[in-house]
């Protein structure tokens, strides 16, 4: 649901962006990461399906029943395991929806900028030990000291257009998943949507808050003062935290109660197959190993486990994201490569393809050859396997490195930055530099 969702806020921001260039500017980052998560997201609904991961975890399950089924102790132990686990999710599906699409509001700037000093004022009075970990005085202090920087990418008719479409998405939702100002918004009207569109253009316009750094003065109130203020977007604020407050706690209560039960599933399955489990990616420094490896995603398709610089020209346009820098193009066409050249490739060589498992968070990590030496950088997963956090396939799971000698490239042919290579031992390279 969110990613369908998220396509529709997507295309929202693009229309905007395409009305004015400063526009354009300004949400190309949110976009950017839009766009991401939006493709990761998607890649792994697409890799579930092709993998039928579904059918395989759904006959791991069976045969986890049968093995406890054929030990009384174990059974005794761990035989509910499974079905408390899913009790939890079945609850969270019933408010989820809601709670994502209320969190997502979180991403119109104003707004969220008064509901973080509204929220900070609430949490002032307690003591700072009790406060949500968000608000200490120290995460504030850092939150007012990004405004400004924030507040020269801000676009008011991108905020308008964004709270919009979220709003659009919670009125979507069944009766019992829609929040109580929504309903009221939008009881009686023939039409919600434009009931929203009214609600919201009233809500910006009648604030006296034109931007971020306006809002930042609400972060010295109380709330007693803020309150008292009356403005749409500090009224709004109040609202919103009476929404979601009840989702948080459910939420909190979900993570706490989800992580002691996930913790009996993996010392049950300890029981079932001792040291023969996958290893879990659970934020520790990880250490993967694999083999340089092409790979095949459908009948007749086949993907070669190294590109070349005479890729990235075959693909040059003139126009982002394919806009060759000039230098770069004349080297090629020079064939002045240096000692860069890949012998098998006839070319400089750019990225390569191999095994190793990794997951988001993972760019920029060293990749070393069978000496311990660097010989690239991770940067990215394949499309076709986005679905390698819940099942890593060794015919398809894919890491993409650059290659360090497209690294030293372009340090040296490119850049000409010699101070940085002077500091480098290269190895490995006729006449390195």
């Amino acid at each position: 649901m969110i990613v369908y969702g998220g396509f529709a806020v997507k295309l929202r921001l693009e229309e905007e962006a395409k009305k004015d260039p400063q526009t354009a500017i300004s949400v190309s980052g949110f976009l950017k990461g839009l766009n991401n998560v939006l493709k990761n997201n998607q890649g792994m609904l697409d890799g579930f399906s092709r993998l039928k991961l579904l059918e395989k975890k759904r006959q791991f399950e069976a045969e986890f029943k049968a093995f406890l089924a054929q030990n009384p102790e174990l059974q005794k132990r761990y035989g509910s395991v499974l079905d408390e686990i899913g009790a939890l999710y079945e609850e969270l599906r019933r408010y989820a929806p809601k709670r994502n699409w209320l969190g997502a509001l979180r991403f119109v700037r104003l707004p969220n900028t008064v509901y973080m000093a509204y929220r900070y004022a609430l949490e002032k009075e307690k003591p700072e030990s009790e406060r949500e970990p968000g608000f200490s005085e120290k995460r504030i202090q850092e939150l007012l000291k990004s405004l400004e920087y924030r507040n020269r990418q801000y676009v008011r008719t991108v905020d308008i257009a964004m709270m919009k479409a979220m709003l659009k998405k919670l009125v979507a939702l069944p009766a019992d998943q829609q929040p109580e100002f929504l309903k009221q918004i939008t009881a009686g009207k023939d039409d919600p949507e434009q009931a929203i569109d009214q609600y919201v253009e009233q809500l910006f316009a009648g604030s006296k808050f034109q931007d971020l750094m306006d809002a930042a003065e609400l972060f010295q109130k109380s709330r007693s003062e803020l309150e008292r203020l009356n403005d749409p977007l500090i009224v709004f604020a109040k609202t919103y935290y009476h929404e979601i407050q009840p989702l948080e706690e459910k939420s909190n209560a979900f993570g706490g109660a989800i992580s002691k039960l996930r913790s009996q599933y993996m010392k049950a399955l300890f029981a079932w197959k001792g040291n023969r489990l996958y290893p879990d990616a659970n934020r520790t420094i990880r250490f993967t190993y694999g083999d340089v490896r092409g790979y095949s995603p459908r009948d007749a398709v086949i993907y070669l486990p190294k590109t070349r610089l005479k890729g990235v020209l075959e693909k040059h346009t003139g126009q982002e994201p394919f806009d060759a820098p000039e230098k770069l193009l004349t080297l090629f066409t020079n064939r002045d490569f240096g000692p860069y050249i890949d012998p098998e490739l006839g070319d400089v060589p750019v990225n390569f393809l191999h095994t190793t498992d990794i997951t988001g968070g993972n760019s920029g990590s060293p990749v070393l050859n069978g000496r311990g030496e660097l010989i690239g950088l991770a940067f990215d997963g394949n499309y076709e396997a986005m679905t390698s956090d819940y099942q890593f396939s060794n015919e398809i799971t894919r890491t993409i490195s650059v290659d360090a000698r497209y690294i030293l490239f372009i340090l040296d042919k490119f850049s000409g930055a010699t101070n940085i290579l002077n500091e480098l031992e290269i190895v490995g390279l006729p006449n390195s530099p």
